[in-house]
């Protein structure tokens, strides 16, 4: 629903031209990379027409592609017969998948709206629609007690909104050390954050235990990337 509003809103709907002549001269489109973020967002691309003289009737039909191969969304722009080039959108959603977007378009023209009109395909245009960056902070406090070291692991991350970064609430974060090279899931060390995109966790560690290298991840979902704070050495 909210697709179909931002649609209306966006580009005048209207009929589709006939077929059009393989011929990338007349115009041209370009989309601009973006992140697509947790909400239904209208992400702008350029447009440009160039008709013969006599062509005081110019209409744009775009087609957005997907990366699946999909036919994500269609418009029509008519363009003022002064106007050569312009800013139209493409509605995005969440569900919407992340990769390289198409623009497929034909412009058309004709001395008036009345009069039998000639078409041509421009060139496809891409763009690429990310996942939203996640960031990952990580702070650790060890207290001794009589049967070894406990260690407070403090996990902050934050994500990536149209205004800036913002807490990631509710997301799922680990512990990992680093193990005869390789890096490893800490024992006990996942939780969730809570509203503030924060959590505590606390681990018992051997007083023996010889220093370690932590570092803390955010784990990826398909609303988000994955993150991993710098690492720290635990004694």
């Amino acid at each position: 629903m909210l697709r179909a509003l931002l649609g209306i809103v966006a580009l005048a709907l209207a009929c589709v031209a006939g077929p059009a002549q393989a011929d990338a001269t007349h115009g041209s489109t370009s989309g601009v990379d973006g992140v697509l973020y947790n909400d239904c967002l209208a992400y702008p691309y350029h447009w440009a027409v160039d008709v013969p003289g006599d062509g005081t009737y110019r209409a744009l039909n775009t087609t957005l592609i997907g990366p699946d191969g999909a036919v994500v969304e269609t418009g029509y722009v008519v363009p003022d017969a002064n106007l050569a080039s312009g800013t139209g959108t493409f509605v995005l959603c969440p569900t919407d998948p992340y990769g390289s977007y198409t623009i497929r378009a034909t412009v058309e023209w004709a001395t008036d709206a009345d009069s039998a009109r000639q078409s041509a395909t421009l060139d496809d245009s891409h763009f690429t629609m990310r996942k939203p960056l996640t960031r990952t902070s990580l702070s650790a406090r060890a207290r001794r007690t009589h049967h070894g070291r406990v260690v407070t692991y403090r996990i902050a991350t934050v994500d990536e909104r149209p205004s800036g970064y913002a807490a990631n609430a509710f997301a799922w974060v680990h512990l990992e050390k680093k193990a005869h090279g390789h890096w490893v899931r800490l024992k006990g060390g996942r939780g969730m954050t809570h509203s503030t995109g924060r959590v505590t966790l606390r681990l018992r560690h051997p007083l023996h235990q010889k220093a370690m290298r932590v570092r803390a991840v955010t784990e990826p979902t398909v609303r988000y990337a994955r993150s991993v704070s710098s690492v720290l050495r635990v004694r």
